[in-house]
């Protein structure tokens, strides 16, 4: 908790009890109406903040046959992101097995929780986040060691297959 409050001191940190979260109303009520603004208003209003960048890393699309990535080798792509300029990535990885799973990454550790039993097409579709303009170098490794890529949508600003 006091790491991410150096990353970020103005955005308010609540602890809390494990799986007991907190009460909604006390997230979702705080500047509740900044959803109502557009880009130009937050801008004015000095409540936007560009100090993160996303990209998102993906393998396959609709029309992938691909069979997917061992889970040793998620491990070891997960292993070379560095907490340093790297806060979070997440997202789904389909396994060799036919499998999925949830991956879950920030600041160095990791979690992968089963999700099998659904139907989700690619092979990878994870969005990783950091510091602003650090992100693309370390993400663009990470996604090569994974047989993936950045997303056209992150380089063209606008949603596009993976493929």
């Amino acid at each position: 908790m006091d790491h991410l409050h150096t990353l970020n001191d103005v955005t308010p940190k609540i602890k809390c009890q494990g799986g007991n979260g907190v009460v909604p109303n006390l997230i979702f009520g705080l500047q509740s109406k900044l959803f109502l603004l557009s880009d130009s208003e937050k801008k004015e209003s000095g409540v936007e903040h560009d100090e993160v960048e996303t990209v998102t890393v993906c393998r396959g699309g609709k029309r992938s046959s691909d069979k997917g990535i061992g889970k040793e080798i998620l491990i070891e792509a997960l292993h070379t992101l560095s907490p340093e300029c790297i806060w979070r990535a997440k997202g789904f990885v389909k396994l060799s097995d036919g499998g999925w799973l949830i991956v879950n990454w920030a600041f160095g550790r990791y979690e992968l929780k089963d999700f099998s039993g659904v139907d989700m097409t690619g092979v990878v579709r994870m969005t990783v986040m950091g510091s602003r303009g650090e992100v693309r170098g370390p993400a663009g490794k990470f996604a090569q060691s994974l047989g993936s890529v950045l997303s056209q949508h992150d380089m063209d600003n606008h949603m596009e297959e993976c493929d």
